[in-house]
């Protein structure tokens, strides 16, 4: 549904006019979603909003950054015990 989405020629040239980083969306889902299935929609507004170029980054990023990269550590970590 997401990648559907993204394909809206309407919806690509307005993510564009508010200076989105479109391909930064359709690249990296998973930092939007966070494992998650579904967000509501003022929750996928907010997370596109993430990607404008103009958006500097806070400490709060670099904090959730490392929460999401020790989250995916731990489960590659898990993976690789499962299939030892």
């Amino acid at each position: 549904m997401f990648l559907q989405l993204m394909m809206d020629p309407e919806l690509v040239a307005t993510m564009q006019n508010i200076d989105v980083d479109v391909m930064c969306v359709v690249d990296y889902p998973e930092i939007m979603f966070h494992a998650r299935e579904y967000l509501s929609v003022p929750e996928l507004v907010d997370a596109v909003l993430q990607f404008r170029r103009t958006t500097s980054v806070s400490m709060m990023d670099i904090a959730q950054l490392r929460k999401f990269m020790v989250n995916e550590l731990e489960s590659l970590r898990q993976t690789i015990r499962d299939r030892a």
